[in-house]
């Protein structure tokens, strides 16, 4: 997982990740994480408050878990918190571990782990006033369970191969976790009374936010970035970012186990505005995953930005302004879907499917386009619509993964409509619903001699089509795929969402009315 890739300077730091390198232990199955970031990179502040503040948005989705929340307002049930008190210990008592590791390695540093440890044995010893409270005897009532157990292998992996970089970043979910978390309930805390079940540990908690190690290891981390060139700098960032996602998903899973979360739906829909929040967490998946991609407004928007989602009620209007101009509007509407030009929401995405891909990731596309004949026949041939989308695609240098068998795969048909099939690693549903025709896929997976996946991940940017995914796997037994679901809204932020050009728009529908005609 680690390996040498920046030169020694001085003591500052001895070793440093590659960035192009991912968890290497495949057992590690991170959960379904899904982010939104409303948080403001400001220029001119420090490197250290950058990253904390980019890292913003994956943090607050561990802080929204019902446990935090339940244990402020205290209608956390005792068997959770106990089973919190208990495996807390555990993981703690690892947190020392790792830390007197990197402390052995980091001499010149020793300050900030002794600080680290000093500040873990005095957490330790409210949680074990709490086992005496509650009368539980730590060594008879359970062992760490597996989530705990590799969170903390997690850690002392990066304790013992990684760079001081990353392991501030490794330690910086659970910090973050629990000072945005009190920052976020601040006035319920302050109501407080000492009849609340929780209240010793909750006020605990609160005075974290003041705590000297969070604020040096800023001062570590800033200290190291001012000693790097621009292109290390990059470096350091892209292993931060990775150590910072992996060790977040593993607190999840922590909490996950502790709330004992559904494990086939992971987590309920969450929201992204930028593939790079969620590119780590992707290439931790494990090797023969699925990543399934909605087209339109996920991976593409029309350069007609009339025709984008976040415009939809604008068209609705200029259709029936202009209905009575057109026979037949609506299906000239809708081929200039087809026929139209595109171009990336992300270029990113590019880079994230080549890497992916490397990685042993296969990657489809899920789109309701059709697959019937183009209205365009008459121009350009016997065309089916899909065959048009995939050759736009294939323009733009969007290509998906080819597991199955060559040619066409039907998923769904019914009579008098298009059928749903997969072709070059595309699903076209044809208007049918996403969810079961993922499920079909699955079905037929095994008639072509395709694997099951061991985590399947699905981008979508509307909301009913990701609740649309989530119902199969609640309610079918799909070989207990863990599901991570995204809502994606990238499209819904583009600086020229708002310049719509009528008379284009107007002009390009008149041009193909005249083909068509």
């Amino acid at each position: 997982m680690f390996v040498n890739t920046i030169k020694r300077r001085g003591n500052r730091y001895c070793q440093q990740s590659d960035p192009h390198l991912v968890n290497s232990n495949p057992n590690t199955k991170a959960r379904a994480v899904r982010y939104s970031n409303d948080q403001k990179i400001v220029s001119g502040i420090r490197f250290s408050d950058r990253l904390f503040s980019q890292a913003q948005d994956v943090g607050m989705q561990v802080i929204g878990h019902p446990f935090h929340a339940e244990m402020v307002k205290g209608t956390l049930c005792s068997q959770r918190f106990r089973r919190f008190i208990v495996q807390d210990i555990f993981y703690l008592e690892g947190c020392i571990k790792s830390f007197e590791i990197a402390q052995r390695r980091f001499s010149n540093q020793s300050d900030l782990f002794a600080l680290l440890i000093s500040d873990t044995e005095v957490e330790l010893d409210v949680l074990k006033r709490f086992l005496c409270k509650l009368q539980i005897d730590k060594n008879c009532a359970e062992t760490s369970n597996r989530a705990c157990e590799k969170y903390i292998s997690f850690l002392i992996e990066v304790a013992e191969k990684g760079g001081l970089v990353e392991i501030i970043g490794a330690l910086w979910p659970c910090y973050s976790v629990f000072l945005e978390m009190y920052h976020a309930y601040t006035k319920d805390i302050d109501s407080l009374t000492s009849n609340h079940p929780y209240y010793e540990l909750v006020k605990y908690y609160k005075e974290l936010l003041v705590l000297p190690s969070v604020e040096l290891m800023k001062e570590v981390t800033n200290s190291i970035l001012i000693e790097t060139q621009k292109e290390e700098k990059i470096c350091l960032k892209q292993a931060f970012f990775r150590c910072f996602y992996l060790s977040l998903e593993h607190e999840r899973q922590f909490f996950d186990a502790i709330y004992e979360v559904d494990k086939k739906v992971v987590n309920a829909p969450r929201t992204i505005n930028s593939i790079i929040s969620i590119r780590e967490r992707l290439l931790a998946m494990p090797r023969g995953s699925w990543v399934f991609w909605d087209l339109d407004d996920t991976i593409w928007v029309s350069d007609l930005p009339l025709l984008r989602a976040v415009n939809n009620q604008l068209l609705e209007d200029y259709i029936c302004t202009i209905e009575s101009q057109y026979t037949n509007i609506r299906d000239l509407i809708w081929e200039l879907y087809y026929c139209c030009d595109y171009r990336l929401v992300e270029d990113e995405v590019l880079t994230l499917f080549s890497d992916l891909k490397e990685k042993g990731i296969h990657l489809f596309a899920l789109t309701k386009r059709e697959t019937g004949y183009s209205m365009q026949n008459g121009v350009e041939g016997k065309l089916f619509r899909h065959d048009l989308t995939l050759m736009k695609l294939k323009k733009l240098g969007v290509s998906f993964s080819s597991i199955f068998s060559e040619g066409e795969i039907v998923l769904k048909k019914e009579e008098n409509r298009n059928s749903s099939v997969l072709k070059a690693g595309a699903v076209f549903t044809s208007f049918f619903d996403k969810g079961p025709i993922l499920r079909e896929l699955l079905i037929k997976s095994r008639e072509h001699g395709v694997l099951f996946p061991p985590e399947i991940a699905f981008f979508d940017n509307i909301d009913d089509n990701i609740h649309d995914v989530e119902a199969v796997f609640k309610v079918d037994d799909l070989h207990g795929i863990p599901l991570l679901a995204v809502h994606y809204k990238a499209a819904y932020y583009l600086p020229d969402n708002e310049f719509i050009d009528y008379q284009e728009l107007d002009c390009r529908l008149r041009n193909l009315q005249e083909k068509l005609s």
